[in-house]
């Protein structure tokens, strides 16, 4: 059947001419189906341009979260090494202020033990001009 081709024209009333204008109407119906489908596909074509085009932009996206994410973890990362130098370096600072510390007090009890032996000597220096 060509789509293309003019109506059938029959003006008899009989079976034949019944037969004609059901045969122009299911060409007409035909005729309207494939406009239908024609605008459908084109509609389903264009959706999938988009489809397509929103993947794409749906996926330089992830890929960016992900370069962010690794940034981040990397940060995270390098957070982690400085306070653990911090911590180091605390512990270092901890211990040479505790030599020092103890530094101090035998310097402090020695001090206290030369005043006192200071203290002798000038109690004994008078007794000693006397004789």
């Amino acid at each position: 059947m060509n789509l293309a081709q003019a109506d059938i024209s029959i003006k008899n009333r009989d079976e034949i001419g019944e037969l004609a204008r059901h045969f122009t109407q299911m060409k007409h119906n035909l005729q309207d189906l494939l406009e239908r489908v024609s605008f459908h596909s084109q509609q389903v074509a264009a959706s999938s341009e988009e489809l397509t085009a929103s993947s794409e932009l749906t996926h330089q996206t992830a890929e960016h979260v992900s370069q962010l994410i690794q940034g981040i973890a990397a940060g995270a990362e390098q957070q982690v090494n400085d306070a653990e130098n911090a911590t180091q370096i605390a512990v270092s600072i901890s211990q040479v202020m505790q030599q020092v510390s103890t530094s101090m007090e035998h310097a402090i009890s020695s001090s206290v033990e030369a005043n006192k032996q200071q203290r002798k000597v000038m109690k004994w220096l008078p007794n000693q001009s006397n004789k």
